[in-house]
């Protein structure tokens, strides 16, 4: 049972959170222009990185990279139109 709910905590759990954390700043991101935009977006995906960094007891793993490479294209897929320089 232990197993289950360790399972559960970091495939739903943690994930649910971290969307949560970050979906403010980027809402806020593509609401503002110009440099301040691009700024927020790199913090945002900076905050990304450091969360999955200490998820891990401060291991830099493999799939942090991957993670954050999907996250940086999927955003720029599906927000390219609202992305206003």
């Amino acid at each position: 049972m232990e197993g289950v709910v360790y399972t559960l905590g970091m495939l739903l759990i943690l994930p649910i959170l971290e969307i949560i954390i970050l979906s403010g700043p980027f809402y806020l991101a593509l609401k503002k222009k110009g440099w301040v935009m691009v700024v927020i977006i790199i913090l945002v995906f900076v905050l990304e990185f450091a969360i999955g960094w200490f998820a891990t007891n401060q291991r830099f793993a493999l799939w942090m990279v991957v993670k954050l490479a999907l996250s940086i294209g999927l955003f720029f897929l599906f927000y390219r139109k609202q992305m206003k320089f």
